[in-house]
């Protein structure tokens, strides 16, 4: 049974008691437990810096549609471009 040293606890564990590396043919220097703790204390501190925004990206576009009523959005099918044009385009022209 191969064992290995924790680098944060110091404690001689199983391998099996570490992640396995994907870049390399070995392991993680530290053990599952102490990587669990890291995890959770990286998004705690996350969590508590991140700022949401009041809208999401669906309402932010619903806040445009509403703002810019004068203006349509459509898809050129030749080219997938996305164009503003006026709703009563034709309206307007002379």
């Amino acid at each position: 049974m191969k064992t290995k040293m924790c680098t944060k606890c110091k404690e001689v564990k199983s391998v099996s008691e570490f992640y396995r590396r994907i870049d390399c043919s070995g392991y993680t220097s530290h053990c599952k437990e102490c990587e669990r703790e890291r995890y959770r204390n990286y998004h705690k501190r996350k969590k508590a810096t991140v700022t949401f925004t009041p809208y999401t990206e669906h309402e932010k576009l619903k806040q445009w549609s509403r703002d810019n009523a004068e203006y349509k959005e459509i898809i050129d099918p030749k080219t997938g471009e996305i164009k503003r044009i006026f709703r009563n385009y034709w309206e307007y022209e002379e």
